[in-house]
């Protein structure tokens, strides 16, 4: 039985492990496909070998900048004997002897399956130290992407789902997991499933934490391909966040598992700070959230930051205090349904019935039924009675949506329970006390001959204008980045920001549909667009949107001039009828008077081209 040599780690990650030197050369370095890795940023990915000769065993340099030492000293090729050490960066090895070629086997640690690295040679601190970072420059770009992207990102889930993202168009498919710590447990078995608790125990999350380190772990399983698991820890400045999980197969030829986990540890040292902001983000909307269920009466579902939207939340305050009847005015997709909501919400009678009624939408001759009810038998088909519609606001408030289309009749009636506050079913003998507060809303003026001027000065005891789009521009790109966040907390797919040039031409376009149009051209441009980030060029593409006239396109024009030729446009489509050319610009015909009269037109100057 001849003798046998083996060399024991006595200092470094590896510390206790051992290896027999047997016919087999062993690899020591940073590369996890070495025998022996040293997860040091001064040693290279191979380092040096260790060879059995027949006196014992002899270490041989590989080309590194920094050869082993042995006592101190640097040695390029030496033989070793029993009781030797020597040193590779951090890690120090001890040489020694073994009677049976089993008598180490069961410690022998060929670490193949596992990696690590300590993140104080990753980042801005392993530059500063060794002058270099290990990546390529394609993984600068990529960094500098993420750092873009992810500033505009408000949630870990988006991101975890930018990690992934990243790290897929660099390697292969992926996913991002974040952890966090509760009540002193690692959510590992609900977010990554019970079969990787064993892969990822709590003291190996723990020491990823406490020593600032990131790992890497083979997947066991059946499948040819093999699989791993990144593990690294989330820092902001000193206070541990959590760990990032990153569940991925074989990196693809563009790269390596030390590739891998060192790309994937950079973006953790920079996503700290974000998931940081994220958790600050929310705990502020939850604040808000509770501040506003405990003052029931502070409820507000308009977005926008303009002067003209303050004054907006102001009137609607101040018109919920009162008890008097509102009327909405404003072009269609304005949002005149949510003015009416907030007038309920933020009213005395929050807490009672809001009943919508679209007047638009219900045919003249059942109005009558639909608003009072009936009685059984009150016409053909009437086999029971109905409560109707302002029967159940009883105590709340009734919203008339497009009160402005109802027809004459049906407009009478309105007004008969507006001045009186009584009505009967169709089929009724007697007259039904009610105490209703009434909400209209239309797209509709004074001016207007179908609205009947009574019944609209009767609702507009406090008149509120939903202001156009078109008139709080600044706007746009706040409603824009809200329906965005809207349908991602929905889906995580549709996850987008909005690039500078994008909002640039959201910020130009007209919108003669306002906000409505606003919403659903977002919403189908999300839909469409797989990237994260949504640039002009998805929203031309769209095809909803034209593009503006440029320069070249014509001489420019003084927004008075503008002004002046598309009035006089609508004056001939509409065949000089100021009542509906009134009602089509949305402004009076006072108005329309008035700025007739500053042009200078008579009315035969207005028939002709």
């Amino acid at each position: 039985m001849g003798m046998q040599f083996m060399i024991t780690a006595k200092a470094g990650y590896t510390r206790g492990s051992s290896w027999i030197v047997d016919q087999k050369t062993l690899i020591i370095g940073r590369s996890y496909r070495c025998d022996i890795v040293v997860d040091d940023g001064t040693v290279s990915r191979q380092h040096c070998r260790v060879i059995k000769v027949l006196d014992g065993i002899r270490l041989e340099d590989m080309g590194s900048r920094n050869p082993a030492l042995v006592d101190g000293i640097p040695e390029k090729d030496v033989v070793l004997q029993v009781g030797d050490e020597f040193s590779v960066g951090r890690a120090v090895f001890l040489v020694s002897a073994v009677t049976t070629p089993g008598a180490a086997q069961g410690n022998a640690h060929h670490d193949s399956d596992t990696i690590s690295f300590d993140l104080d040679g990753l980042g801005l601190d392993g530059m500063e130290q060794h002058g270099a970072w290990p990546g390529t420059s394609g993984d600068y770009v990529l960094l500098f992407r993420f750092c873009r992207v992810c500033s505009h990102l408000k949630t870990e889930l988006s991101l975890a789902n930018q990690m992934g993202a990243m790290l897929g168009d660099r390697f292969s498919s992926c996913f991002v997991k974040l952890l966090r710590e509760e009540d002193g447990l690692w959510s590992v078995a609900e977010s990554l499933g019970a079969a990787y608790v064993p892969i990822l125990p709590a003291e190996t999350i723990d020491r990823a934490l406490d020593e600032r380190r990131a790992f890497s772990f083979t997947v066991p399983g059946d499948d040819v391909e093999e699989r791993f698991v990144y593990l690294a820890p989330l820092f902001h400045g000193d206070a541990a966040l959590g760990v990032a999980v990153l569940m991925m197969s074989a990196p693809g030829q563009d790269g390596d598992r030390e590739t891998v986990l060192t790309l994937f540890s950079a973006l953790c040292e920079l996503v700290g700070s974000h998931v940081h902001a994220a958790r600050q983000h929310e705990n502020l909307v939850e604040l808000n959230k509770r501040l506003a269920g405990s003052n029931g009466k502070e409820s507000m579902p308009l977005v926008g930051r303009s002067a003209s939207m303050a004054a907006l939340r102001s009137l609607i305050y101040e018109a919920a205090r009162t008890p008097l009847n509102v009327l909405v005015t404003g072009e269609t997709g304005t949002g005149k349904e949510l003015i009416a909501r907030a007038v309920h919400q933020n009213s005395a009678r929050a807490d009672k019935p809001y009943i919508v009624v679209n007047c638009a939408a219900i045919p003249s001759n059942l109005f009558e039924s639909e608003l009072f009810g009936h009685e059984r038998g009150a016409f053909t088909g009437a086999q029971g009675a109905k409560r109707g519609l302002l029967s159940l606001a009883d105590g709340g408030i009734l919203f008339l949506d497009e009160v402005g289309d109802l027809s004459p009749e049906n407009q009478a009636r309105i007004l008969r329970v507006l001045e009186q506050g009584t009505f009967r079913p169709v089929g009724a003998t007697k007259e039904e006390q009610v105490d209703v507060r009434f909400v209209g809303a239309t797209s509709r003026t004074v001016e207007d001959e179908a609205f009947r001027d009574d019944l609209y000065y009767r609702l507009a005891g406090f008149a509120l204008h939903a202001v156009p789009l078109r008139e709080r521009v600044g706007d746009i790109p706040i409603l824009a980045q809200y329906f965005m966040d809207l349908m991602a907390s929905g889906d995580e797919r549709l996850i987008h920001i909005l690039s500078e040039d994008a909002i640039g031409v959201l910020s130009g376009y007209y919108w003669p549909g306002n906000v409505r149009q606003l919403r659903n051209t977002i919403e189908r441009i999300a839909h469409r667009t797989a990237t994260p980030l949504i640039n002009a060029e998805d929203i031309w593409r769209d095809g909803h949107i034209t593009r503006r006239p440029t320069a070249s396109d014509g001489p420019l024009s003084t927004l008075a001039e503008m002004e002046r030729e598309h009035i006089l446009k609508v004056l001939r489509n509409c065949a000089d009828n100021r009542a509906k050319s009134a009602r089509v610009l949305g402004i009076s015909r006072s108005t329309l008077y008035l700025k007739l009269a500053d042009y200078g037109e008579s009315d035969s100057s207005l028939t002709g081209d």
